[in-house]
């Protein structure tokens, strides 16, 4: 990923003033201010406000702290004095071209902060600083791909922390999507009204040997994913905890009678918040029946649908929260 150019001016400001201004003041002025930041400043150590005078030759120390989401990553510093042209008085006029100090901002990581230190010079000095959107990094290409086509409103190619707090709903950007295998960015939009976890397809068996096959999922009359077993790849799974799973004579299988719920996750595909799971699903033996697994976030929190549970007997909804099982709904004798 192209990293990110970003200018953010840190503008010193040498104002000659007239005669008149330094005998009514007796020393220059320092003023300061931010752009989606903060900035403050000491005079030999001595907090100051913007609009202080300070004595030429005073060393200055600026604290500059970047607001959420924003970095700095260059710093000049520019002249310029009072002159007189053709269309105005007093106008100012530009001494040099300015000089890039970025390597003397120092960058506290426990702290967040940059500081930067330099001497009061003769003539009124102006400190501006202006901090631009940091971008985010993402572990996962197909997140990208949506994060930027769907959020990147300043149209420059990627997704900043900024732009990504500025979202509020999610809507169906993601679902239905089988390429994504992490988003942990979620993490940067913290504007979310509503924050729906990534969910997944998952099966599983209770003490018990069971065989999958002809699994289907829809949404909304599209076809998310299939499978009939008749290729021996489980390349789109991921087994969490346990249990021996592979295809055997077009079929999925799980063959470890002591197993206890682990669960084995259709990783490859993002479910949404509706859709419909269609499979065949046969006991081969053991004491339970077999758990269909939906809204999987991880392994502590799920729901199942449990049939042929309690030894055979009952066949229920549980849902999995923070690792504590509970029962949804009542229970239906087994036949």
């Amino acid at each position: 990923m192209r990293q990110k150019i970003q200018y953010i001016i840190i503008s010193m400001l040498f104002l000659l003033a007239t005669p008149a201004v330094l005998t009514a003041y007796g020393q220059p002025m320092l003023t300061f201010s931010a752009q989606n930041g903060t900035i403050a400043a000491t005079a030999e150590g001595t907090a100051i406000t913007s609009g202080a005078t300070v004595a030429q030759g005073t060393t200055l120390t600026f604290t500059i702290a970047p607001s959420q989401g924003y970095t700095l990553s260059s710093l000049t510093e520019q002249q310029f004095v009072f002159g007189d042209d053709a269309q105005a008085n007093n106008r100012f006029a530009d001494m040099d071209t300015g000089t890039d100090v970025t390597a003397s901002a120092i960058y506290s990581a426990s702290t967040g902060t940059y500081t930067y230190t330099c001497t009061m010079p003769a003539n009124n000095f102006d400190v501006r600083a202006v901090f631009m959107p940091k971008p985010i990094t993402f572990a996962d290409p197909a997140v990208e791909t949506l994060c930027v086509a769907n959020w990147d409103t300043n149209h420059d190619g990627e997704l900043d922390e900024a732009e990504a707090a500025a979202v509020t709903d999610l809507g169906e950007v993601f679902k239905g999507n089988t390429e994504i295998t992490s988003f942990d960015e979620l993490q940067y939009f913290t504007g979310l009204t509503d924050t729906p976890r990534p969910v997944h397809f998952a099966l599983s068996t209770w003490k018990t040997s069971a065989k999958y096959d002809n699994i289907v999922i829809t949404s909304d009359g599209t076809t998310l994913y299939q499978n009939d077993f008749s290729i021996e790849s489980l390349t789109d799974w991921t087994n969490i905890g346990g249990g021996q799973w592979q295809v055997e004579n077009g079929a999925l299988r799980q063959t470890d009678t002591g197993m206890e719920g682990n669960l084995f996750t259709l990783s490859a595909l993002t479910l949404g918040n509706n859709y419909t799971i269609d499979l065949d699903a046969t006991k081969v033996e053991g004491e339970e029946g077999f758990l269909i697994c939906f809204n999987v976030a991880d392994a502590n929190n799920y729901c199942w649908w449990n049939i042929g549970g309690r030894s055979n007997t009952k066949t229920h909804l549980q849902e999995r929260i923070d690792g504590n099982l509970t029962d949804e709904g009542n229970e239906s004798s087994q036949t």
